[in-house]
């Protein structure tokens, strides 16, 4: 679509609701790709090669907000853009609920990467967990200790703690189209990768789990089936200061499932 002007329209999502705008790109020599010329206005593009649809910034982070502390899911919020735009009709407006979703994702990789000082969009991690940081109160040496801290402290003044727990509530249907589920940042923040950690559990064994209690629910659910999840609960380890420790994050598949 073009204006009277015969400049591309492109569809904007923002707070104030979702707007059809004519956009001029730069043509100068050396100019920055459509998405990247968007990306330094405060617009996130829902698509790369061909962009018809922006999200701001602003948008974006009111969501991810709103999502995090009143639990409003992507369908409901934008039911609510839609609603801002045309009160009378909402439904008339454009569904970019399935581009919401995407859009909010990357948002969230990208601000990652910012605050872990990466440079856009060369530069990636090199080692897991590098994405994020760790607690800046357990003692790490080269972060918060000195130079000679083996002759200034002993052992049990430097001693870490972690504590390691589960939810076996928090659990995942599974998906038909997990081929398009693609990871951004694989084992950069606090979940392991997949591939080594699927590769785990093929090559460990499964203590047989007994009980005399027959009423025992933790049991039971270890032994009991879910075919339809692909993911059964959360595992993590966290220091005593309540930070999650780097790439020590996992997927349960089994509900209380150990292996060694």
């Amino acid at each position: 679509m073009r204006s009277k002007d015969g400049n591309p329209v492109i569809t904007v999502v923002d707070r104030s609701g979702v707007h059809k705008l004519g956009i001029l790109y730069c043509i100068c020599s050396g100019a920055l790709p459509h998405n990247q010329q968007l990306f330094t206005m405060g617009l996130l593009a829902a698509t790369f090669k061909k962009t018809e649809m922006v999200f701001t910034f602003d948008v974006l982070d009111d969501f991810l907000l709103d999502n995090l502390e009143c639990k409003t899911t992507a369908q409901l919020y934008y039911s609510k853009l839609q609603a801002v735009t045309n009160g009378m009709f909402p439904s008339d407006v454009l569904n970019c609920y399935k581009q919401l979703l995407r859009a909010a994702w990357q948002w969230c990789d990208i601000k990652t990467k910012h605050r872990s000082g990466l440079r856009f969009p060369q530069e990636v991690p090199s080692d897991d967990g590098s994405a994020t940081i760790f607690c800046p109160a357990c003692p790490q040496p080269g972060v918060n200790l000195p130079n000679d801290w083996e002759t200034q402290y002993t052992k049990v003044e430097l001693m870490r703690t972690f504590i390691m727990d589960g939810n076996f509530v928090a659990d995942y249907m599974r998906s038909h189209t997990n081929e398009s589920d693609i990871a951004l940042s694989p084992g950069q923040a606090f979940m392991v990768r997949s591939e080594p950690f699927q590769a785990h559990l093929q090559r460990a064994t499964e203590p047989p789990q007994a009980c005399a209690c027959h009423h025992y629910k933790a049991i039971e659910q270890a032994n009991s089936s879910k075919l339809h999840l692909d993911v059964t609960g959360i595992g993590a380890t966290a220091c005593p200061h309540g930070f999650f420790v780097l790439n020590l994050v996992v997927d349960f598949q089994k509900g209380e499932r150990s292996v060694i």
